[in-house]
């Protein structure tokens, strides 16, 4: 019997073979159950050695027909098995080799939080606009949301309590629109498959 699928990291990519690599060696790298790890790939139709670095990492690569970054994540939620959906750019990496252990003890222990942010970098030889979203936030999602302040943390710091740890939680009431699938988040599957259930249904 195989293992139950805990993470699924789903990532976007199109022609990312500067960075991918090191992107999907964090996650390898990481001290949790690698069996319990899969990683979707899904690619805009690259040209270059993208899949092929895939491929060596152990992931799964589908097709993303679209290119953009948006309809990947709905196109990975769809095939996603883990009990956890983790979103990271192909120009990202994991901070430390504890990330997803830590994330799963948190989780596990507090099933009502449902959405956790996790430590990323930028890797190396990345171009110039991914060093600028990934220390100030998506410029797009400022606009969408209004909620801009002074970084990323200002996306959502009006909705936000700290805690004793200097940690940010962040309550959204029912009506209120969701930043639900920003890359460097890890999410509770069941959680986001509710809020993405119109969408999906839409598409099939």
């Amino acid at each position: 019997m195989e293992n139950p699928i805990i993470f699924s990291v789903i990532m976007a990519a199109f022609n990312s073979e500067r960075t991918i690599e090191k992107a999907l060696k964090s996650i390898r790298q990481q001290d949790f159950d690698q069996s319990a790890i899969e990683i979707l790939v899904i690619d805009g139709g690259s040209m270059d050695a993208t899949r092929e670095i895939a491929k060596k990492y152990h992931a799964i690569i589908l097709d993303n027909p679209v290119r953009l970054p948006e309809p990947a994540k709905t196109i990975g939620l769809k095939y996603a098995r883990g009990k956890y959906i983790c979103i990271m750019d192909s120009d990202e990496a994991l901070r430390s080799k504890n990330m997803f252990q830590k994330r799963y003890e948190l989780l596990h222990h507090h099933p009502d939080v449902k959405c956790l942010a996790i430590g990323l970098d930028t890797p190396k030889r990345s171009r110039p606009c991914s060093y600028y979203i990934n220390a100030v936030g998506d410029p797009f999602s400022c606009f969408i949301y209004r909620t801009y302040k002074d970084s990323m943390e200002g996306l959502i710091k009006d909705k936000c309590n700290k805690n004793e740890k200097g940690e940010y939680i962040a309550y959204f009431k029912e009506d209120e629109i969701k930043p639900i699938g920003d890359s460097g988040t890890v999410m509770d599957r069941d959680f986001i498959l509710l809020c993405y259930m119109k969408e999906l249904e839409t598409e099939t």
